[in-house]
Parts: structure tokens; sequence; C-alpha cells
């Protein structure tokens, strides 16, 4: 039976540095020192990204562009707040 080629969807393995692909039917696992600039699809905004030392600290890495959001997203509401208390 031929595989289904796809973009992997990471995840890490509590506890390790293993990751695996968490779509349906895919049983790719990866090493960390080998997954370093491997092709990821981001579980925020769907799109795809490289995977870095920095993302792959986190459990479900996702892109910068959705850290930069949601932090953006955090200092607007913070403004607004100091704005209505003003």
């Amino acid at each position: 039976m031929a595989k289904e080629k796809h973009v992997h969807q990471y995840k890490k393995i509590k506890k390790s540095e293993i990751f695996r692909c968490i779509k349906p039917g895919c049983r790719h696992y990866l090493r960390k020192e080998f997954a370093i600039g491997a092709i990821s699809i981001c579980p925020r905004c769907g799109g795809t990204f490289q995977l870095n030392n920095r993302n792959m600290k986190l459990e479900m890495p996702h892109c910068a562009d959705c850290t930069q959001r949601r932090n953006q997203s955090e200092l607007e509401q913070i403004k607004e707040f100091m704005e209505k208390i003003s």
C-alpha cells in the first residue's frame, strides 16, 4: 500500500526530544537533532513553517507569525485598558 505524501504536523512527546506527526494514519517520528529545518504545519493558522530550536521548545510548535500576533493582541488589550482607566 502506497503512503500518502503530506506535510507533517509535529507534536513533542512529553519529557523527550522526539516529535511525532499528529496527522491521522501517519506514524512518522523525528528526533530533535534531525527535526531542525523540517517543514511543519502550524496548528494555529494552518500555514507552513520551518522548525527551529526556539519553536521546538514548545509541546506544539507553531510559526513565529502566530506568536507575534498573540503578543500584539495582548498589547492592544493592555493599551485599551490603560486608555479606559486614564
